[in-house]
């Protein structure tokens, strides 16, 4: 006897084996009549297929429960998971849609930026007032946040590992992230990601368009257009991106500014906003047991190791410190950089058993695979960081100039081959 079986799908077709259990009944519909569900201020996430004002109400047991019992059953089956052929098919909706719009006088403006990090207070709180206070600016102001300038055009995909990843002090290429438009709840993600969080993917949103195939400028098209970069699948990190203002072209120049700030950026795998803010509460009110687990779990961060290979001076971590120099140094090294090699994210891997590692693809031409093992660069470790790193040009399509990062009038280096400029000086 079927198992919370409805109506036959309108649209999606079910595996011969699967009775629709656990099947959301927003899939039984047709996508070409789907009306993107919003939440009390009129915003959609993850394809508007459930109201909800962040990640943390989606209901993730009833999401996994149905990933257990359908994931074996569509191995290796066309045309794919129903709820994946569904977001698929309003993926080629918003993608045929966003061909339409005539964005290339604004892919030549500047955009000035305003990130914050919702749900991560200015006045300390502990979890017992935390977990009792819901709902968007309840908690009071918002702490951590950053102003900057970057061009209209810039690839979203680059925009996110060169610019937000630095920006805010995120470890680049770690984990996944979405770009949202607030509007639909249309995602935009990393073209074939490989790290671990992806397995959280449908939680979040299931399938997502490209994001190195889009630009900011298809995002937000007018001061005080608002959308979500949301970043890491598992721990649920998210932000706010509010456009302040459209800098005229001939007033524009696609260079990347750092304008302000405040506050350092949570530690990597600290478990999204809401619990880093209670952590931040003990780290400086706590008890000496609740301090030393906050001051673990940021010395353990990767984001934090980086930063200060050998910890904090003096030990102790200034979780107000900002600045500007120090943010656009950060960035400066992105653009000089090669763009991360998504297939190839960052992983541990553990030495006795490599089967327990991320997954790698086999090497392109250029690539090589980079091996961090702790500070001390002990060969000996038991698991070491490896990502694949890439020592060729970028693409054409995410290319940013390596000095200033405007994606305008670039040139491919003929000396290195490995950078593209804007003009002479930043070829120098």
């Amino acid at each position: 006897m079927p198992r919370n079986r409805l109506d036959r799908p309108k649209f999606v077709q079910l595996h011969p084996d699967d009775d629709g259990f656990k099947l959301d009944p927003v899939f039984y519909g047709d996508p070409k009549d789907f009306v993107p569900k919003l939440n009390v201020y009129g915003e959609a996430f993850g394809w508007g297929l459930r109201p909800h004002d962040s990640y943390e109400d989606v209901d993730i047991s009833r999401i996994m429960g149905r990933v257990q019992y359908s994931q074996m059953i569509y191995d290796r089956w066309e045309p794919g998971p129903p709820e994946n052929q569904f977001v698929n098919a309003l993926a080629k909706k918003k993608s045929e849609a966003l061909f339409k719009v005539d964005i290339e006088g604004l892919c030549h403006c500047d955009y000035i930026l305003n990130i914050v990090m919702p749900e991560i207070p200015s006045e300390y709180k502990p979890w017992s007032f935390i977990e009792k206070h819901e709902g968007r600016g309840a908690l009071g102001p918002n702490l951590i946040s950053r102003r900057c300038k970057v061009s209209g055009g810039i690839n979203l995909d680059t925009f996110q590992d060169k610019v937000l990843q630095p920006l805010m002090g995120w470890d680049r290429n770690s984990h996944a992230f979405v770009f949202t438009d607030l509007s639909d709840g249309a995602s935009f993600g990393p073209r074939g990601c490989s790290t671990i969080d992806m397995m959280y993917r449908n939680g979040v949103c299931y399938e997502f368009l490209p994001a190195d195939d889009y630009v900011l400028a298809h995002l937000a098209r007018k001061k005080g257009d608002v959308f979500e970069y949301f970043y890491d699948f598992g721990d649920h990190w998210y932000h706010r991106i509010e456009v302040e203002e459209i800098i005229p072209r001939d007033q524009s120049d696609g260079a990347v500014v750092v304008l302000g700030g405040n506050a350092m950026c949570p530690p990597e795998n600290a478990r999204g906003n809401r619990i880093w803010a209670s952590k931040m509460y003990e780290y400086y009110h706590g008890s000496s047991r609740e301090k030393a687990a906050a001051l673990q779990m940021m010395d353990d961060a990767p984001n934090y190791q980086a930063k200060y290979p050998y910890g904090p001076p003096n030990g102790v971590y200034d979780l107000l410190h900002f600045s500007i120099e120090e943010c656009q140094d950060d960035i400066a090294k992105a653009l000089s950089s090669h763009a991360s090699v998504r297939t190839g994210g960052k992983g541990y891997v553990h030495q006795f058993n490599p089967t327990e590692g991320p997954p790698t693809l086999p090497l392109k031409r250029g690539q090589t695979l980079s091996k961090t093992f702790n500070a001390d660069s002990d060969p000996m470790a038991p698991s070491y960081m490896q990502e694949t790193i890439s020592n060729r040009r970028d693409r054409t399509q995410v290319a940013i100039c390596a000095t200033c990062g405007t994606p305008h009038e670039l040139k491919a280096c003929s000396r290195c081959r490995k950078v593209w400029y804007c003009g002479p000086e930043h070829q120098k």
